[in-house]
């Protein structure tokens, strides 16, 4: 059915039913009688509002025993708003994707610094869910419960999903850096497995060297397109920064991954180790 014959439907409902029983009030008000009008009116305009806001809003128990009322159109609106939001990200991630392909290519021709990247993820699941607002917890409670189904719990349920499958694994990659200016400013390109992945993610490198001898990198990682759960999801971009000293003993940069915007205990979120071992 027609999206917009079922609002003007609802609409319809709410207002006629409304009249009906402002009505009835009104005789009441003004003559204290309610009469037969008024029973007749009365069941008609309650059953005008009563089925209309049934029918635009869903009810439900919380896991902590609240009330929550969901309304349908506004969801409906949403989920229209995020497809929409999809095709273009995906739009977006094919052509970034090309780009920084073809950048990886170029690097490793030019026969640029190379390095094997290594990232092994910590178990930071519980720490992660720690720092979750007491909604996103209950979200994440209530899926692992078996309900799934709420639209709101959408994106903290796919994060939880993600953290579950790469912590305490390893991802591999390939980088590629260029030093310039003396060695002071540092631009480059990586391809990246994820755990369990067979696709890479590609992504833009920038930073530069520190007097140490250490070297601080900005990853920009796009948006990208993955398979969870039988449904094609769009992953949102995100950058991150990491500093890499050196270790004189292995011959490698060593690095620690810090969850870019969570703090546990007003203190970073470590949620990875990063190796690069030179090729």
């Amino acid at each position: 059915m027609d999206q917009s014959i079922v609002v003007i439907a609802l609409w319809a409902g709410i207002i006629f039913g409304s009249l009906l029983l402002g009505s009835v009030i009104f005789v009441y008000v003004r003559h204290r009688e309610f009469g037969v009008g008024g029973s007749i009116l009365t069941p008609f305009g309650v059953m005008l509002l009563g089925l209309s806001v049934w029918k635009t809003v869903d009810i439900s128990v919380t896991a902590d025993g609240g009330l929550e009322a969901k309304f349908r159109s506004i969801e409906a609106k949403a989920e229209r708003a995020a497809t929409d939001a999809r095709q273009a990200a995906k739009s977006a991630i094919d052509a970034a994707n090309s780009s920084l392909k073809a950048a990886t290519d170029s690097f490793t021709v030019a026969g640029t610094k190379s390095f094997l990247m290594k990232i092994n993820y910590l178990d930071y699941l519980k720490e992660w869910e720690s720092a979750q607002s007491k909604k996103d917890k209950n979200c994440v409670k209530d899926f692992l419960g078996g309900n799934n189904k709420r639209i709101e719990c959408q994106e903290i349920v796919r994060q939880y999903k993600v953290i579950s499958r790469v912590v305490g694994k390893t991802g591999t990659g390939t980088l590629h850096l260029t030093f310039k200016d003396n060695d002071q400013s540092i631009s480059g390109v990586a391809s990246y497995f994820f755990p369990a992945d067979i696709d890479p993610v590609w992504m833009n490198i920038e930073g530069a060297s520190q007097p140490d001898g250490s070297i601080a990198l900005t990853f920009h990682q796009p948006p990208r397109e993955v398979k969870e759960g039988g449904e094609t999801v769009i992953r949102p971009a995100i950058s991150f920064n990491v500093l890499f000293n050196i270790n004189t003993e292995s011959n490698t940069y060593d690095g620690r991954l810090i969850h870019p915007y969570l703090q546990v205990n007003n203190m970073p979120l470590p949620v990875a180790k990063i190796v690069l071992s030179p090729i």
